[in-house]
């Protein structure tokens, strides 16, 4: 991949993790060929790689509309007018590539009561309602490592297709009154690997929301995605 001539504007502060992701997508929307880990690092980075050779005015068309929707990033996510609690911020976002191809990744996220499995910060995890898990309304309880308390979440939306998990939590040891999260897989197709990336929109008292974040982020999807990838290793 080498650099075209298209740049992208960066996002906006606070414009990040699932505003990016709209924008993204609703670029997909008009190019649906496009390779999801190419549009993304266009909204993310404002870079817009361009595969050399045959295809580069499609590339660039693609691009062109991925720094068209990044620019507008804030009408993306919604109008100003929108309630404050429908996008509450802040929303961590962390995402990696795992060397390893979807179909043998995807079975991990997708089973909700297995998360100890291959999360180092989760000691057990166990169902505590639904016959499985990726049933929807299924919970489970989440030990924390290290006597960090247990955690109590529901599944609330699994996308086979899009190969995303949505879930919040119901109770948890954190200042939090509203958490939902979703990770998402998408196959990086040049190379046969897969690309992850996990956030979450939470709510919280302002003193709180800079450490979370940073928690949130880092101890878990960063944490948690990086321990999924060394299966591959």
């Amino acid at each position: 991949m080498v650099p075209c001539a298209v740049r992208a504007p960066t996002l906006a502060p606070g414009t990040r993790g699932p505003v990016e992701l709209r924008c993204a997508d609703r670029v997909r929307d008009r190019h649906p060929d496009a390779e999801l880990a190419e549009v993304l690092r266009a909204a993310r980075t404002g870079e817009s790689p361009e595969p050399a050779g045959q295809g580069s005015e499609v590339a660039r068309t693609v691009f062109h509309d991925a720094a068209e929707y990044v620019a507008q990033a804030p009408t993306c996510a919604g109008s100003p007018d929108t309630p404050e609690e429908e996008f509450p911020m802040p929303r961590p976002y962390s995402s990696a590539v795992i060397t390893a191809p979807l179909a043998e990744v995807w079975p991990h996220v997708r089973d909700f009561g297995g998360l100890h499995r291959w999360h180092a910060a989760i000691a057990t995890c166990e169902l505590i309602r639904g016959a499985s898990g990726s049933e929807i309304g299924a919970q489970r309880r989440l030990t924390l490592a290290d006597g960090g308390g247990t955690v109590v979440e529901e599944l609330t939306a699994l996308d086979e297709r899009g190969h995303a998990l949505t879930y919040e939590i119901l109770e948890s040891p954190f200042p939090v009154r509203r958490y939902v999260s979703t990770i998402r897989l998408a196959p990086v197709t040049a190379v046969g690997h897969t690309f992850g990336e996990w956030w979450t929109e939470f709510d919280a008292d302002g003193a709180d929301e800079g450490e979370l974040a940073g928690m949130f982020a880092n101890g878990v999807f960063a944490a948690g995605l990086a321990a999924l990838a060394q299966r591959w290793v």
